[in-house]
């Protein structure tokens, strides 16, 4: 015996004031305006004669009250589902478009070039790394060449991500480097140019391997990647035109 098919109808909320003007509204609070109150009761004159038998909405304001417009007809209350909240915009919250692209024009065109791609956000990244981090008022968002104060500080280099950093830390007139994403095998130090596949531009993040490994090269920076095998700590030596990874053992 078969069972009915379930159909399902997903419908973004209406429009708002920052709709009008153009604004990023991840997270943030804002109600329908007049104009998406009205698409609302548009769609649900369209879904009245539906047989509809349940209508799930996020908690945010804007969503609830066009998942109740849409359930009236059917006298249905919405059930809330907090999987269902929008994606944060971080600190382009509130912002116009036009605002972003000028304060933050490096991550507006990582942005748009991932969004063409069908991409948004790219990956799982940000939901299984980011996302808890930010829910949870636990991100603090900072520019790329931040420092925390004399002892964490970050470097930009860009390349396995449009905005990766690697972050140091002074301790006694010593350096040590947290290298992130800026290699996952110590052939690159070998072989500066070799990318990952998971990096976002290949080609950036072989430049900006290649200029932190002439920076620290020689010197007794301790390197602490992420990636590599224990002991992992090492230092970065210079090999003719490449370089070569001396890991610290005692």
């Amino acid at each position: 015996m078969s069972s009915a098919a379930t159909r399902l109808f997903l419908v973004r909320h209406g429009a708002t004031q920052l709709t009008a003007e153009d604004r990023f509204s991840g997270t943030v609070g804002v109600d329908l305006s007049d104009e998406g109150r009205q698409q609302a009761a548009f769609l649900a004159d369209r879904l009245a004669h539906e047989k509809v038998g349940a209508v799930y909405a996020s908690p945010l304001g804007r969503t609830f009250e066009t998942a109740m417009i849409i359930a009236r007809p059917h006298r249905l209350t919405p059930v809330e589902r907090d999987g269902l909240r929008e994606i944060s915009h971080g600190r382009w919250e509130g912002l116009t478009r036009h605002e972003v692209e000028t304060r933050y024009p490096d991550e507006y065109a990582a942005w748009e070039a991932e969004n063409a791609k069908g991409n948004n956000p790219p990956g799982t990244v940000f939901r299984d790394n980011c996302l808890p981090i930010v829910e949870a008022g636990q991100a603090l968002l900072v520019d790329d060449d931040y420092a925390l104060d004399d002892t964490v500080t970050l470097t930009p280099t860009p390349g396995h991500s449009p905005c990766h950093c690697c972050v140091n830390i002074f301790s006694n007139g010593r350096r040590a480097v947290v290298a992130g994403d800026l290699m996952h095998h110590q052939i690159q130090c070998r072989e500066p140019d070799w990318s990952a596949k998971p990096d976002w531009d290949a080609k950036q993040s072989a430049v900006s391997r290649r200029k932190f490994f002439a920076s620290v090269a020689d010197t007794d920076t301790l390197i602490l990647p992420i990636h590599f095998p224990a002991p992992t700590v090492g230092l970065i030596k210079p090999l003719g035109a490449a370089f070569d990874y001396r890991y610290k053992r005692e």
